[in-house]
């Protein structure tokens, strides 16, 4: 018995019937023709092929058949049945039909039964639906590129998934008849593909979508013929709308959408939104919308409101209340388990209940199988697919030649024979209703007896929920029940450690056998758990097998964990801790100092305990070695714990010796090494003089001189007369804030966005004078600041180096400050988005340098940003580029005393500057 995993499908079965019988050729002369391609399907149904007589014998109800009565091109995995007294033959695909894909069906008369081998299909082709652009939605999204701006997006939506390179050359957009310019964004293939617009368009008019000839599905073969249209509105980015409310079950839970025409919030709608009759739910927020998660449930209605005034993201406003009723009746069928993909453990102790979402399914057959723990290693890695006894025959369903991958991006599906990995123990109809339903989900019990659970041979449980008559509507899960929680450490030298606990009660599990298995499914060590239900693996030096999983056994309870698929990534975090070695001591090495001359002794004590913290035994032979800054070793001591576990070394350092970092080692006497520290031996000198400077006045303006005063001493107190010195003069931007003043800002910016002082250094290159220190050791050094105005308060550095009889340098500096302005402007904080057509007021103060209110005349400026897309060449082919351009709305002097304020309203949406 084999089994095989497919994706769950969330559609609804439909059932087409094709007429098979035997016809003479007058009859078939009279018949319509079909068209070219044939009938029409839907990708997730069965198939029902109806006689005029009764073929073969009815299958039993619940069984299916492996015989190939009917050959399909391309291939379609599937099983037969027959239905109504042997007059219809029902195939049912393991998989959706492929997309925009023509069938051609042919009987094969070696699988009919004697005497009906003549019969034929009067309608041999069939096909899904072809690619189509459903619709298209527009709403706005935060742009990329100038922050806090908006630019107009768009979704094109198929009914397939659709590779963005395909689309790229045939979508062409456009309003009033003009092409308008656009980026597809989207990268990957999906049913929804995004679209950036490049210029401006006209709000409240559509916006045309047209798809040219020649678009395929992925997996699909069948191109489209004719161009494919959508058309939207370009919405107001002023007023908040909301585009569509719908209701869909994803992934077997019910989901509420809400889609705007720009982002919204949570923290925003959280207290506007209200849901009848009440229940309790989670908001996601979207690219262009919301999702609403929670307890919704199949087959009830819910009245979705929105009170006006909620704020979008970009400033549109809810003008007005908005309500709408949304249901899930219509879902599609669905088979899901509740917990997640990766989720394994189902404790043995509880109630062994598996969560199922279950929609519109009326029974489901559940398949149980057990993978035996010597093959648990080798199914995990081999994948996630398991087979069943669908097809042995031969061709295209043959057991071993089950894999296929088409070009066109098609599915691959493979088979393992579970006959050589474990056994099937039981397959099981159930009805839906007979199922326990606990806060929206059914629950399916597993027993212990049909589980074999205390058998002596142990493993891993496959479980598998299917629709009992539409086979590609199921779901398959690993299970493995156990009380056994495992975590596994491992070392960088291969070794691990593991810790048992219960799952239930999360207390340590002692007296449970482990064993350690490498990635070839060698057993590499076996242990036995300890008290604190913790079992070591220590890696033995040479060996070519790697630890791939570990298994535990506790009576009748069997756990296992696999490494490479439970294995956490630690880069983030110090996560090293402490790790073993063979010889199971720690060691703690410490000294007076990091820091040595050379000609000093270090002086350094070693600590040595057991992994348990036990005290070795008195007179334990240790190696504690100091190597040189190149590696190799420059003196070795052999010693001798004492009762302590403890010893102290010492080491003579020449006063010839080399300076640089040492590495002092403590090793076990075969050579093991325990611990290991850095030193640092330096030659260093203090400075042979003392100096000071001071820069006078303090505080200057444009166009004066500044004084660096410099006084250079001897070590001993005599002057250093006759030493060169350098003075490096520089000028910086400093910040003012006054804290009478909190909400304004008083920093100077350029119509770029960027502090008008950045470049200040480029401005005023750095000046350097020089000279000689006098008699009494003094020396001076003039600056003659630049004549520069309006540029805020600057800070003047004087940095001062004066060289000693060996021309070593000793540096010193003092600062000064530089007024600019008379008085300093300052504006108000305003919101990053305020509304159109509504006064802004703008809050201004003028202060001096000190920070107190003054009466100046400034001259306000408001700027509106513009983009605009022109196009431009790049080597042979045209691009749309995106250029700003600043207009300027206002431009007046105002005279500021104090505080002032002006009024300003914007017309247009976009950015402005002040």
């Amino acid at each position: 018995m084999r089994l095989r995993s497919l994706l769950p499908l969330l559609f609804l079965a439909v059932f087409t019937t094709f007429s098979c019988s035997q016809k003479t050729d007058q009859e078939r002369a009279q018949t319509p023709t079909a068209p070219a391609e044939g009938e029409e399907v839907d990708p997730y149904q069965n198939i029902i092929f109806a006689f005029d007589e009764p073929v073969a014998p009815a299958t039993p109800e619940g069984r299916w058949d492996t015989t190939r009565y009917v050959q399909f091109e391309p291939a379609i995995r599937g099983k037969f049945k027959w239905a109504n007294e042997g007059r219809e033959l029902v195939f049912s695909p393991y998989e959706p039909l492929r997309p925009s894909t023509v069938f051609v069906a042919s009987l094969r008369p070696a699988a009919l039964p004697s005497g009906k081998q003549k019969l034929t299909l009067d309608r041999s082709k069939f096909h899904t639906p072809l690619v189509a652009m459903s619709s298209a939605q527009v709403f706005y999204g935060r742009s990329a590129q100038a922050v806090g701006t908006a630019e107009l997006r768009a979704n094109v939506l198929f009914n397939y998934p659709v590779r963005p390179a395909d689309l790229r050359p045939r979508l062409a957009l456009s309003q009033g008849g003009r092409p308008v310019a656009f980026t597809l964004t989207a990268v990957e293939p999906d049913h929804t593909l995004g679209v950036t617009i490049n210029q401006a368009v006209q709000p409240g008019e559509p916006l045309l979508f047209t798809v040219a000839p020649g678009l395929k599905a992925v997996a699909g073969s069948q191109a489209t013929t004719a161009p494919l249209t959508a058309s939207a509105t370009v919405p107001e980015q002023e007023t908040l709308q909301v585009r569509e409310l719908t209701g869909e079950v994803l992934d077997g839970q019910p989901v509420v959408t809400l889609l705007t025409n720009q982002p919204i919030a949570v923290a925003d709608i959280q207290p506007l939104l209200k849901v009848d009759p009440q229940v309790s739910f989670s908001i996601e927020a979207q690219e262009s919308g919301l999702l609403l998660r929670g307890g919704f449930e199949v087959g009830k209605d819910y009245q979705i409101s929105i009170e006006p005034g909620l704020r979008g993201a970009l400033g549109g406003r809810l003008i007005e209340r908005f309500a709408q009723g949304v249901s899930f009746g219509n879902a599609a069928p669905s088979i899901t388990f509740a917990s997640a993909e990766k989720a394994t453990y189902l404790s043995s102790l509880g109630a062994r209940n598996l969560g199922l979402r279950l929609n519109a399914v009326e029974k489901v057959q559940v398949t149980v199988a057990k993978v035996y723990a010597s093959n648990v290693q080798e199914f995990l890695r081999t994948g996630q697919r398991y087979s069943d006894d669908e097809y042995s025959g031969e061709g295209e369903y043959g057991g071993e030649e089950a894999s296929e991958e088409s070009d066109e991006g098609g599915s691959s599906y493979q088979y393992y024979d579970l006959e050589n990995r474990g056994d099937v123990l039981f397959t099981r109809t159930y009805t839906t209703a007979g199922l326990k339903k606990q806060n929206g989900l059914h629950l399916l019990s597993l027993n212990l007896k049909d589980l074999e659970f205390n058998a002596p041979l142990k493993g891993l449980y496959v479980v598998r929920v299917q629709d009992s008559e539409h086979l590609w509507l199921r779901e398959e899960k690993l299970v493995a029940l156990t009380d056994l929680g495992l975590i596994a450490r491992q070392n960088a030298d291969g070794g691990a450690v593991v810790f048992l606990n219960s799952i239930r009660t999360a207390q340590p599990i002692s007296g449970a056998t482990v064993r350690f298995l490498s990635t070839s499914n060698q057993v590499m060590a076996t242990a036995t758990t300890n008290g604190q239900g913790v079992a070591r693996y220590d890696s033995v030096a040479g060996t070519r097998l790697r630890l791939g999983m570990v298994t535990v056994v506790k009576d009748a309870d069997f756990s296992f964990i696999s490494l490479p698929r439970t294995r956490v990534e630690t880069s983030r975090f110090e996560v090293g801790g402490l790790t073993s070695n063979a010889a199971h001591y720690q060691a703690f090495l410490y000294g007076d100092r990091d820091l040595y001359r050379p000609g000093d002794t270090i002086y350094t004590n070693t600590v040595v305990r057991h992994d348990d913290w036990r005290t070795p035994p008195a007179g334990l032979p240790i190696k504690v070695r100091l190597l040189l800054p190149t590696g190799k070793e420059y003196v070795s001591l052999g010693e001798r714990l004492n009762a302590t576990g403890a010893v102290e070394s010492r080491f003579i350092l020449p006063a010839s010796i080399m300076t640089g970092l040492y590495t002092l080692e403590v090793l076990t006497g075969n050579d093991m090494l325990l611990t290991s520290r850095q030193v640092s031996v330096e030659e260093f000198i203090p400075d042979r003089l003392k100096v000071t400077v001071s820069a006078a006045p303090t505080l200057v303006r444009p166009a004066e001189t500044v004084n660096a005063k410099i006084t250079a001493l001897n070590l001993f107190g005599p002057p250093a007369a006759g030493r060169k010195f350098e003075v490096e003069f520089s000028l910086k931007a400093k910040s003012f804030s006054a804290k009478d003043y909190p909400g304004y800002n008083f920093a100077i910016q350029s119509g770029a966005g960027r502090s008008a002082l950045e470049d200040l250094a480029e401005q005023f290159q750095h000046e350097q004078r020089e000279g000689e220190t006098d008699a009494a050791g003094r020396g001076t050094a003039t600056y003659t600041l630049p004549d520069v105005h309006d540029m805020g308060t600057l800070t003047g550095t004087a940095f001062a180096t004066v060289f000693d009889e060996t021309g070593r340098p000793v540096n010193r500096l003092a600062t000064f400050e530089v007024q600019t302005q008379k008085a300093l402007f300052g504006i108000e904080r305003i919101g990053g988005l305020v509304g159109t057509h509504q006064d802004v007021a703008m809050q201004f103060v003028a202060l001096t340098p000190a920070g107190k209110p003054t009466a100046a005349t400034a001259q306000v400026t408001i700027v509106r940003k513009l983009w605009e897309t022109v196009l431009e060449r790049q080597g042979d082919r045209y691009v749309y580029n995106s250029q700003k351009r600043e207009e300027v709305l206002s431009n007046k002097e105002f005279t500021i005393e104090g505080t002032s304020k002006i009024f300003f309203t914007p017309t247009y949406s976009g950015e402005y500057e002040v």
